[in-house]
């Protein structure tokens, strides 16, 4: 049962990482917030940064639950210890990725309630959208 759960929760990430990431990727290439002129369409920006927020936040709940199964599995059939599986790389990353998706959807709906375009939060955005990239199973 939790092998098949992995593989359901597997789709759901993976499916909300291209939400976000791509996302992060249409505003930043097609819409352009930095170029010489303003948005054309606001409501295509705060639609796509709706968008971008729900795909982080799915992403951390189902890289939450992902890991909360394979920590059930570790602990109570494998009987391993605690703090052994904490030490693994695929908890980290799974930390990793549950943190950047979080701090992504934060992110993204703060520039939705914002007028203006703020370079620095669009950096911090790329390089949240970068990690969860590289961070990918």
């Amino acid at each position: 049962m939790a092998g098949f759960l992995d593989v359901l929760l597997r789709g759901l990430i993976l499916s909300a990482q291209a939400v976000a990431v791509g996302g992060v990727c249409y505003i930043l290439l097609v819409l352009r917030p930095f170029g010489s002129r303003p948005v054309q369409d606001p409501a295509t920006r705060s639609r796509s940064l709706r968008l971008i927020a729900l795909g982080a936040m799915v992403l951390a709940i189902g890289q939450t639950l992902a890991l909360a199964s394979e920590l059930y599995v570790l602990l109570h059939d494998a009987v391993w210890p605690l703090l052994a599986a904490v030490q693994t790389l695929y908890v980290q990353v799974s930390l990793v990725r549950i943190l950047a998706g979080v701090t992504l959807a934060l992110c993204a709906l703060r520039l939705r309630r914002e007028r203006e375009e703020r370079r620095g939060l669009w950096t911090v955005i790329g390089l949240l959208a970068a990690t969860i990239v590289a961070a990918a199973p």
